[in-house]
């Protein structure tokens, strides 16, 4: 049964993976690697799943962890995460997804639009993810007690410049929107973000017909005591039987088996626009 599971993600990975020609970037990591989005016609429907996407040439890491795909038409950029890894499920909707954008070429950080969501304990516990001994479940059910919020999806909006701060809600009412699904151990993560800003209290990105910006986004940056865990010497963190225990779920045995699950992503690009015009893919 495992072994079916598996091939289900890869299948599912896969298959994004030869829509298009794509662009291997650093597992940890990357600072500044051209890609192009590519023109739809159409404004896309932001649901998570990935029936827009086909033909569209994603951005894949090293490693195979992840994909990101870009489109855009003339009034929205459109962002595709996908991936398979539990711990980020958990790490977005606890500590957020946090995405840059600027158009002045520059990689500023001074606003940042950052998404808490996805999956639920609940969901994930359904569709058989987590069990209700894993380490992750029961984290993740001390933060949802603690934290009533997390059982919400929404984005905060960050100005440092002019020291704002404001919550912005995920149907696209101000702005950006996002949504999320689950297929076969996959999961996706898709943003669709304005380029103009309608009013003071919503978001654009402001790059008008910008023919290039330049797109940061940040996620799972292990805390200390994750870090603290992975530091210990393995024969103390790591028993025998640790990921027999929890059906080999335990993130401490996926982090020695796999350090780069564990790593804090961040990747910085360089992203070509098109306006009125095929891209290409």
């Amino acid at each position: 049964m495992m072994r079916k599971k598996t091939n289900l993600r890869r299948t599912a990975l896969w298959t994004i993976r030869v829509l298009a020609v794509v662009v291997l970037i650093g597992a940890a990591g990357c600072k500044g690697a051209k890609v192009q989005s590519h023109w739809i016609d159409q404004p896309v429907t932001v649901d998570g799943a990935t029936d827009d996407w086909s033909g569209v040439a994603p951005v894949i890491s090293e490693q195979d962890l992840y994909s990101i795909s870009l489109s855009n038409d003339g009034e929205r950029l459109n962002i595709l995460l996908v991936f398979t890894n539990i711990e980020w499920v958990h790490a977005i909707r606890a500590d957020g997804l946090t995405f840059y954008f600027d158009a002045t070429a520059k990689k500023s950080k001074d606003v940042s639009l950052c998404y808490r969501g996805g999956p639920t304990l609940d969901m994930l516990r359904n569709m058989g993810a987590v069990r209700r001994s894993d380490s992750l479940d029961i984290k993740q059910l001390e933060l949802e007690a603690r934290y009533p919020e997390l059982q919400r999806d929404g984005f905060t909006l960050v100005d440092q410049k002019n020291d704002m701060e404001r919550a912005l809600p995920v149907d696209g009412s101000r702005g950006p929107a996002a949504a999320f699904d689950i297929q076969g151990g996959v999961f996706t993560y898709e943003f669709s973000i304005p380029f103009q800003q309608v009013d003071k209290f919503s978001y654009g990105i402001g790059s008008g017909f910008s023919p290039e910006i330049i797109i940061g986004m940040k996620w799972a940056e292990p805390s200390k005591e994750d870090l603290d865990l992975m530091k210990r010497d393995p024969e103390q963190r790591l028993p025998d039987d640790i990921g027999q225990r929890s059906g080999g779920r335990d993130p401490m045995a996926r982090a020695a088996a796999n350090p780069a699950l564990f790593q804090k992503q961040e990747i910085w690009l360089t992203v070509a626009l098109p306006f009125g015009q095929s891209s290409g893919n």
